[in-house]
């Protein structure tokens, strides 16, 4: 049995621009807020303006139609199964489809979105199921997926194998979601997109899942393309001044997300982030409404300073690698301090207000976007630093702070009572979640934090779990590490550290190896990873070493995955661009 790949050409498909309703700029948020006419803090699913006043939070909508939530509490906010099964594409299915709709409805969709819980999971793509068929068996071939990963066991799409009874039911259900998607492909009106768009993600999801992370780029990519048709059709510039419909917001929001993780590790685009960033311009408040709203602006400075990193990399790749940067990229590098620094200052103010708002959530939230802060903060000072590898030994401290807040991270997860929550999956040790966690924030300290021992805590606490978060795989990064580790230094004096080991024994590691400077020119300022597509698949790796006066030195290393040994290739043999799809940068410097 062979399974169908997705794809679409976005470039054919062809909308119309909303029209436009007046001159003032409408901003995003429950149609409550809207009618008071005060910005809303977009919480979800229901935003805390309206909770917090006693108010009826009349939500934010499916398709642009006037659907309001039934109420302010996420469980009664779904659609109701027993009220909707005799109307919609639901009344079709039969008991085992119904078993697995109810897992994806309960359990999937609670645990895709991880810590922060997003509308497109908990509202959208709930409501399209119960409109649409082509959601409804996407969703189902992605609830068994992640049921069959949830159990322990594997499940394989391929042709390696006959398939079994799980690998079945996913491509029966897989190949109907296209067969109901395909009017859509051809259909120029905005439903037809949004629909797309949603199964696009969910398939991008189920990939992943999978472990078939090139063909889930796949589906990003494409679906990207469709994102920006949607909120600037044809080629024309994006309309800042026109209403934005709620259902495009959240779309745009989840695939600029999905976006910013993936570019995090060389993959996806940040074009997305910079069109949501630009609807919504408000100032800093002197405190957080929410922690999403937290969140929502570190990822505008982290979007921004991964903007930046990539101008310096392409300057580095076609001058010299220690050319002076222009002044204003300079000026561009001291405001993303600045609002580096504000942020930090209202996240401390706000801290105990947010922690206590989200409940059994909130103090893990904390500790991830602590994470990202720290992380952040050290790519911005070290982006445009003349030393070029060398600056990020002053960040001695900060690479510390991030294996101190990354081991109570994950201490606070497994110490935490979570039974019977809706956080309960996060302690399974092989859970995946679709939003990044810790895996990002330990892979950029084991590769540019250049002290032995803490780049190898970063590496043993990869180690010490099986999380996979979107894109990023913690057993795939702490193998890529490894390796750029022993490339860096001394592999006859550098004792191998199995990432599995789940506590340092740094009393092996002798006091010079652990005050040891790496010296400049064995430095590696980018990784670019081609991840497997799928179990027994080579992961390849693109290295650039920069070389004073001359542009940067560039080798291909490839990991046998039955001996885990890494060889050299051909870079031009082994890296073509269809393999890599875009030139992307990882964990700038």
């Amino acid at each position: 049995m062979h399974r169908q790949l997705f794809t679409v050409n976005a470039m054919s498909m062809q909308h119309s621009r909303p029209s436009i309703s007046g001159k003032s700029r409408v901003r995003t948020g429950c149609r409550t807020c809207k009618v008071r006419r005060i910005k809303c803090d977009e919480a979800r699913p229901s935003c805390q303006k309206c909770s917090s006043t006693g108010r009826r939070c009349e939500g934010y909508g499916i398709w642009g139609g006037q659907r309001s939530m039934e109420s302010s509490h996420l469980a009664s906010s779904r659609p109701s199964l027993k009220s909707n099964i005799s109307t919609g594409p639901l009344h079709s299915l039969n008991d085992h489809d119904q078993a697995c709709f109810s897992w994806f409805r309960h359990r999937t969709v609670g645990k895709l979105p991880g810590i922060f819980r997003t509308c497109f999971w908990d509202d959208l793509v709930l409501r399209a199921c119960f409109e649409e068929p082509a959601v409804l068996h996407a969703a189902l071939a992605l609830g068994s997926v992640h049921k069959v990963g949830n159990s322990g066991c594997s499940m394989q799409l391929d042709d390696s194998h006959l398939p079994g009874d799980s690998e079945k039911f996913t491509l029966k259900h897989y190949n109907i979601a296209i067969r109901h998607m395909q009017p859509c492909l051809w259909s120029n009106s905005k439903t037809s997109l949004r629909i797309t768009l949603i199964i696009s993600m969910m398939f991008t999801c189920m990939e992943f899942l999978l472990g078939h992370y090139r063909t889930g780029e796949v589906h990003l990519k494409h679906g990207t393309k469709l994102m920006a048709s949607l909120i600037s059709p044809g080629d024309s510039a994006i309309d800042l001044e026109t209403p934005r419909d709620a259902v495009d917001v959240e779309l745009l929001e989840a695939f600029a997300t999905m976006n910013l993780n993936c570019f995090l590790l060389g993959r996806g685009t940040l074009g997305m982030y910079r069109t949501l960033q630009s609807f919504d311009t408000q100032p800093l408040q002197a405190m957080f409404e929410s922690m999403a709203q937290a969140r929502k602006n570190l990822d505008w400075v982290l979007a921004d300073t991964i903007r930046l990193t990539q101008r310096r990399h392409a300057m580095a790749m076609t001058n010299s690698s220690d050319a002076n940067p222009p002044n204003d990229w300079v000026h561009h590098q001291r405001r993303i301090q600045t609002q580096l620094a504000s942020w930090d200052k209202v996240f401390k103010v706000s801290r105990v207000s947010l922690i206590a708002q989200m409940g059994f959530g909130g103090q893990i939230a904390y500790l991830h976007l602590r994470l990202f802060h720290t992380m952040t903060s050290i790519m911005a000072a070290t982006c445009l630093h003349p030393r070029g590898e060398m600056a990020f030994d002053a960040h001695t401290a900060n690479f510390e702070a991030i294996i101190a807040q990354s081991q109570v991270f994950h201490d606070t997860i497994f110490a935490t009572d979570f039974a019977n929550t809706r956080l309960e999956h996060i302690q399974n040790a092989t859970s995946f979640t679709a939003d990044r966690g810790w895996i990002a924030p330990l892979y950029f300290t084991a590769i540019k934090c250049r002290v032995s021992h803490i780049r190898r805590q970063a590496i043993q606490l990869l180690g010490s779990t099986a999380s996979r978060e979107g894109l990023w795989d913690a057993e795939v990064v702490a193998s890529v590490a490894q390796e750029i580790v022993r490339l860096e230094e001394n592999p006859s004096c550098v004792p191998v550290i199995h990432p599995k080991d789940v506590a340092p024994d740094l009393a092996d590691l002798s006091h010079e190896l652990k005050r040891r400077v790496v010296p400049e020119e064995r430095r590696i300022s980018q990784v670019e990873v081609l991840l497997p597509n799928g179990a027994g698949d080579r992961i390849r790796i693109k290295i650039y070493r920069p070389e004073k006066g001359i542009r940067a030195k560039v080798f291909v290393r490839e990991q046998d995955p039955t001996t885990g040994i890494w060889n050299s290739m051909d870079v031009d043999k082994s890296w073509s661009p269809k393999q890599s799809l875009q030139q992307h940068i990882i964990c700038p410097s």
